[in-house]
């Protein structure tokens, strides 16, 4: 089950966040339906060829810079052989480039410290 984060600095800055992964995780129709078919390009060519090995839809913590804020989107990963490739949505406000976060980190707006609690949700 993924988990809902709240994310909060002394700044003021406040966000909630989805993070983890849920059961349709592993099931490929589910995955379409989070991704375009450009963005899937590159999936569809390793199923083809029998090289997508394992894959997965998590959604993760991703920072975009020209927006100076925080979103959760979907990431997709799969490949064989420990050669991983990653799909990552581009930032829902601009359009831009997002770039993955393994935890809160720091402030987008003002560089601070995050802090992370856990929300009182679960999320599937």
């Amino acid at each position: 089950m993924g988990q809902t984060l709240d994310l909060s600095c002394r700044c003021g800055y406040r966000k909630a966040v989805q993070v983890g992964s849920g059961l349709l995780s592993i099931q490929e129709t589910a995955i379409r339906g989070l991704f375009t078919q450009e963005e899937l390009a590159g999936f569809d060519k390793a199923l083809k060829a029998g090289e997508a090995g394992m894959f997965i839809h998590t959604q993760k913590i991703a920072h975009c810079k020209a927006c100076a804020d925080l979103f959760s989107v979907p990431e997709l990963s799969y490949g064989n052989d420990g050669q991983k490739k990653y799909v990552l949505k581009p930032c829902p406000n601009c359009g831009g480039q997002l770039a993955p976060r393994d935890s809160a980190g720091v402030c987008p707006k003002c560089g601070g410290e995050l802090s992370a609690a856990e929300a009182n949700s679960l999320w599937d």
